[in-house]
């Protein structure tokens, strides 16, 4: 039996997203493309060609409805798909209010796409 683990609503959400990943010094490693599987006030899941760092935090730029937002997050977990893409699993960090509210607007915007969690 999976145990979830999530602690917030979320929706499928098809968007593209725009990421780089840093080193803890500000270093660039790779920045690249991929599209969002998912979203919640907490996290997101996207999808990528490009296997990143387990740990590793990242920048992301994202369009969600109308409104395009940046925020930073921290990779918890990858998956393979079937069609060898990553599946990048991100809980957000340094989210500002004002962003944290858009995700907030995006989810009750859409309220028969949102799967609650106990």
């Amino acid at each position: 039996m999976e145990i979830e683990r999530r602690q917030h609503p979320r929706i499928e959400a098809i968007e593209l997203v725009s990421f780089e990943n840093y080193e803890t010094n500000q270093t660039e490693l790779m920045q690249g493309m991929g599209k969002t599987i998912d979203i919640s006030v907490g996290g997101m899941c996207f999808e990528s060609s490009h296997a990143l760092p387990l740990g590793s935090t990242l920048k992301l730029s994202l369009a969600l409805g109308e409104n395009f937002i940046e925020c930073e997050g921290m990779i918890k977990s990858l998956n393979l798909t079937p069609d060898l893409h990553v599946l990048i699993h991100v809980q957000f960090s340094n989210i500002s209010d004002e962003t944290t509210e858009q995700i907030t607007a995006f989810l009750e915007a859409n309220p028969d796409d949102v799967e609650k969690t106990d």
